[in-house]
C-alpha cells in the first residue's frame, strides 16, 4: 500500500543548480530564477585561467515595488583561486538560520565578478524547497 500523507524528508527537498561560463569578466551573470521558496545549503566554485585576482559575490536580485531590482548579498565576496592551486573552494555563507539564505518565488540567484577575468568558471549551489507541496511560479502541480 503507498504512503499517502507523507512529508518528504530534507535531502529529498535538496537539488543542485549550476552556472558554467567561459571567458567570463567582470558582471554578474544568472544562476536560476528561483520558481518558489527555497534555501541555499551550500555553494562550491570552480575556477580555471585567473588574470589577477578576481573575486566572486553570491547575491540574490529580488524586484521590490517602488525600488525596482534589488541586489542582496549572501555571504562574504570570495577571492577566487585557480583549480589547480586549491581544489573547488567554499563558498562561506551566512550562519543558519540567516534571513539571507532564503529565497523567494522570482528571485534571480546569481553571482557577480570583479577585479580580473576568469577563462573558465563552475559555480554550483544545493538549494531546497522550503515546502512539501511545490507550486511553481505560484502554479500548483
Amino acid at each position: 500500500m503507498p504512503v499517502i500523507a507523507r512529508e518528504l524528508d530534507v535531502s529529498e527537498r535538496r537539488r543542485i543548480t549550476s552556472l558554467d561560463a567561459q571567458n567570463v569578466a567582470a558582471g554578474t551573470y544568472k544562476i536560476e530564477i528561483i520558481p518558489g521558496a527555497h534555501q541555499i545549503d551550500a555553494v562550491r566554485v570552480a575556477a580555471t585561467g585567473l588574470t589577477t585576482t578576481p573575486t566572486l559575490q553570491l547575491i540574490a536580485q529580488r524586484f521590490i515595488a517602488g525600488a525596482g531590482l534589488t541586489n542582496i548579498n549572501i555571504g562574504s565576496a570570495l577571492t577566487l583561486q585557480a583549480l589547480g592551486t586549491s581544489g573547488v573552494q567554499t563558498y562561506v555563507l551566512p550562519a543558519a538560520g540567516s534571513s539571507l539564505l532564503q529565497l523567494a518565488e522570482g528571485d534571480i540567484l546569481s553571482v557577480t565578478t570583479a577585479s580580473g577575468g576568469v577563462t573558465a568558471l563552475s559555480v554550483a549551489c544545493v538549494v531546497r524547497t522550503l515546502q512539501d507541496i511545490k507550486s511553481f511560479f505560484s502554479v500548483a502541480p
